[in-house]
């Protein structure tokens, strides 16, 4: 395996990345470019055919930026290349599939599936997605939901990156999970997707370095904004109003944060049906008995990524279930008879319009934030009128102790719950000390609970204290109304249930705070985790429910 440095396409011995030209080679020759399809943050997007078997494929390159290091360079490019094999790994219909990573001493190549079809731009350009742009975006949103409830991002940034099949399905087609990226990204991501399948008109500002590299279609032209900033409503478009509606919330998280959340209402913002075929690309099967991708002279000579045969089976049926055309069925079939079932969106009984339950639950928020304002500046205790829950230990005299440290901050639920614990990227909102950067949870049609209709008994903030201690003192902040929650301990960073933890404390609080306090010599020992378990959410049934926590203070007894 040769491990010989050099560049491709005659750059210098310095250059962090090699000049790239159609009917290049790179690889050692294995790989034949054949037309540039734009980047940004530090990647490359190109289309290639495989001189070896004959058939196109989609490169990634990852440039080290100028600035830096060799070292420095290595190790960027290494988390590149590590988090996108990583989501390789899983069952993502709407992500070409990862078929080979090249580590070089320069820099590194990730090998995709070819996605055939038409760049997303072309296909946008032309309104071909006008009129299915919810399922257009059904198998990217999938991959997105898919990926964040194994705490892995898509890396979902341009329009670059996108190619849409036949069938009329957008797909990643180019993977790069570049240390920048983040789930609140990808979301944006989605509904910047669905605004520009609708309009042909890219709503959010391109990754850097978009200006410096080649596209062979030309690229979407920039959103209208409105006086204030915004992306101009699609519906000025012509847009369907629940197409157009979800667009708008995605982008701005006014109600909807997740990819999970996007993929449920997007049953309630287009057609339930799939496409009658799938995309058909070259299987992982294909490559196993090819030869190192280290022969050559270029920088890309390597180390190859292998998966073993284990990886490689799970592989082969993940292409032939998407050859099959059955994936994107089965997954849609399921999802819509899991939220009608437990209660998630898209499977309502009414006829309210997707954009009706979205206007409610942002009024409800509105309103709730409104009550708050109102109440400090009249100098109300919210508190003090609580539905405060009987707790064992939340009528004790509170002991004074001192304010506790914490370490890190997550989301939190038991392994037997439905979906995910969502938004755990903005738990740290909860501890950075301002109330007004907040924790949210999802937006759900029905109550937290046990009964037929809840979609999950509740949801938890996991905090970890950088020192164990005894609680004397737990004060949640929220601007919602009527948001229940009990304070549990943990003797370890992931329990499986609530078995495994201990309830120490309970309350309810309403567009304020909520302190509760905490009898430490009825701890049985000093705690490493906190839990801030939410059993009730705000809202009702018309606008639905969830709940936003501003500031949770932790006080307590360190251990000696």
């Amino acid at each position: 395996m040769s491990t010989e440095e050099g560049n491709v396409n005659g750059g210098s011995e310095n250059s962090a990345s090699p000049r790239l030209a159609p009917g290049g080679a790179v690889a050692g020759g294995r790989y034949r470019l054949v037309a540039p399809h734009g980047g940004g943050n530090g990647l490359r997007y190109w289309q290639a055919r495989d001189q070896r078997l004959g058939r196109e494929v989609a490169l990634v390159f990852v440039d080290p930026a100028p600035s830096d290091s060799a070292e420095g360079g290595k190790k960027t490019t290494a988390k590149v290349l590590d988090a996108t094999l990583a989501l390789s790994k899983l069952w993502a219909p709407g992500v070409a599939g990862v078929l080979d990573v090249i580590r070089g001493k320069v820099g590194g190549i990730i090998v995709a599936e070819w996605t055939p079809g038409k760049s997303f731009a072309a296909a946008a350009a032309e309104k071909r997605l006008a009129s299915g742009a919810a399922e257009a975006l059904r198998p990217l949103a999938d991959s997105a939901s898919r990926a964040h409830a194994e705490q892995r991002d898509v890396g979902l940034v341009s329009p670059d990156q996108l190619r849409v099949t036949d069938d009329g399905l957008a797909i990643l087609a180019f993977p790069g999970v570049t240390p920048a990226a983040s789930r609140e990204d990808d979301v944006k991501g989605l509904g910047a997707v669905l605004y520009a399948a609708q309009t042909g008109k890219w709503p959010l500002d391109l990754p850097s370095g978009s200006d410096d590299v080649d596209v062979t279609d030309s690229r979407l032209p920039e959103a209208e904004r409105d006086s204030d900033g915004t992306p101009v409503d699609p519906q000025k478009s012509g847009a369907p109003v629940d197409q157009a509606t979800l667009a708008m919330r995605t982008l701005d998280g006014s109600s909807v944060s997740s990819a999970s959340t996007v993929l449920s209402l997007l049953d309630g913002a287009g057609p339930s049906s799939a496409p009658a075929s799938a995309r058909t690309s070259p299987t992982r099967s294909d490559y196993a008995d090819a030869e190192s991708l280290s022969e050559g002279d270029g920088p890309w000579d390597s180390e190859r990524e292998e998966l073993s045969p284990a990886e490689q089976r799970v592989r082969d049926q993940r292409r032939w279930v998407i050859m099959a055309g059955a994936g994107a069925v089965g997954v849609l079939v399921i999802i819509v008879l899991l939220i009608t079932m437990m209660g998630g969106f898209g499977g309502r009984d009414d006829d309210v319009p997707l954009s009706a339950q979205l206007d409610a639950m942002q009024e409800e928020q509105r309103a709730s934030r409104e009550a708050a304002q109102q109440s400090a500046e009249s100098g109300e205790d919210d508190s003090s009128g609580s539905e405060t829950s009987a707790s064992p230990t939340s009528s004790a005299p509170a002991e004074e102790g001192e304010e506790l440290a914490v370490s890190d901050a997550t989301t939190w639920q038991p392994s037997t719950s439905a979906g995910n614990a969502e938004n755990s990227a903005l738990a740290v909102n909860v501890t950075d000390g301002s109330a007004d950067t907040t924790w949210r949870t999802d937006t759900y049609e029905n109550q937290f609970g046990n009964g037929p209709t809840a979609f999950k008994p509740g949801l938890g903030l996991l905090l970890s204290l950088e020192e164990a201690a005894r609680l004397t003192e737990v004060t949640v902040s929220s601007p919602d109304r009527g948001v229940e929650f009990e304070v549990r301990t943990a003797g370890t960073a992931s329990p499986t249930s609530l078995d495994d933890t201990t309830l120490v404390g309970e309350g309810t609080v309403s567009g304020g705070e909520e302190s509760v306090a905490i009898d430490p010599d009825d701890m049985d020992e000093d705690a490493q985790y906190v839990i801030i378990w939410i059993t009730k959410l705000s809202g009702s049934d018309a606008a639905g429910y969830s709940a936003q926590i501003g500031e949770v203070e932790l006080a307590g007894l360190p251990e000696d």
